[in-house]
């Protein structure tokens, strides 16, 4: 009686030592603060963070870059740091730009202007009222005519 006594409550510490632990995993101990990392996310460029949690001892997110694209992140719980070699996206300009260049370079009466994959498109007419797509790069802000 005494065996099974005995194995029951070893048994018993071992579960609820094992459950402390599988909790503790998902609550960050001695980390950085949440608004720290999220602070350092947007000074990398991802200013609209989808989700972020807390696993296996890092922050995982989804977080929308300048180009406009969801990325998946590791952060470095204690730092803020990403993880994997993962760099930021490149600042965009942004569409106040895009059209000041544009007509800069002799467009007019913009009608279209759509951010896409790293570039913007535009549609617009020319100096001799032509209908014209453009593209311009999202970075660089090169106009190339399609």
């Amino acid at each position: 009686m005494k065996k099974q006594t005995i194995i029951s409550i070893v048994g018993g510490c071992l579960l609820a030592f094992s459950t402390q632990i599988a909790l503790a995993e998902d609550i960050p101990v001695s980390s950085a603060q949440m608004s720290s990392i999220l602070q350092s996310l947007q000074a990398k460029g991802y200013n609209n963070v989808k989700k972020i949690k807390f696993t296996d001892g890092k922050y995982e997110a989804r977080a929308v870059n300048a180009q406009g694209k969801i990325e998946k992140l590791d952060i470095n719980a204690q730092t803020g740091a990403i993880l994997d070699g993962k760099k930021p996206a490149k600042k965009m300009i942004t569409a106040l730009e895009v059209a000041t260049k544009v007509e800069a370079a002799g467009y007019r009466s913009i009608y279209k202007l759509e951010a896409d994959s790293g570039k913007y498109e535009v549609r617009a007419l020319d100096k001799d009222g032509k209908k014209v797509e453009l593209e311009i790069d999202a970075t660089t802000g090169e106009i190339k005519k399609d």
